[in-house]
């Protein structure tokens, strides 16, 4: 059965973004993602897609959610005009379908999601793109993982899985 994750970090204010890119540098973050995105449909948002310099996702099928029929996506890209398009390629792929980004698809996609995936950093951190609080009576929460600051790790995090209830 295919299962659907939302994926992201943020600061403690919910700060997911500042100027079209992540504003921290997070190597146990990062190495989280790789882990729960690689061998899975990845959707994301033609912003997202953007902000990896025309770089898909090594070894995960790259779906991009936009409303533009025009837009010419790099190779290794392939369009979707709605969230469903994607969920119904996950299932004909048997593969689980891992959101990525950004808010808006998030706040789409939040009430088809199975699981949230959340890292916490333990910052308050400025930016122009914010999460909203989950709302924890429809979520079961389990933390996973905790990590220090460090000189890989810009600030102390910690994980939480969320499973709907």
């Amino acid at each position: 059965m295919t299962q659907i994750k939302l994926i992201w970090a943020q600061s403690r204010n919910g700060t997911i973004g500042r100027g079209g890119m992540i504003p921290w540098h997070q190597r146990a973050d990062m190495q989280l993602f790789r882990s729960e995105t690689t061998g899975k449909v990845v959707l994301m948002g033609r912003k997202t897609m953007e902000s990896l310099n025309g770089r898909p996702l090594p070894n995960r099928v790259n779906l991009v959610l936009t409303h533009r029929a025009q837009t010419d996506l790099p190779a290794g890209f392939q369009k979707v005009a709605r969230i469903d398009d994607a969920i119904d390629f996950a299932k004909r792929t048997a593969n689980d379908l891992v959101i990525i980004g950004g808010k808006a698809i998030y706040e789409a996609s939040i009430k088809l999601a199975d699981e949230l995936l959340i890292t916490y950093l333990e910052a308050e951190i400025d930016g122009d793109v914010s999460m909203a609080t989950i709302n924890e009576s429809a979520w079961s929460a389990e933390s996973v993982l905790a990590g220090p600051a460090d000189e890989q790790n810009d600030y102390a995090y910690r994980v939480v899985r969320y499973q709907r209830r």
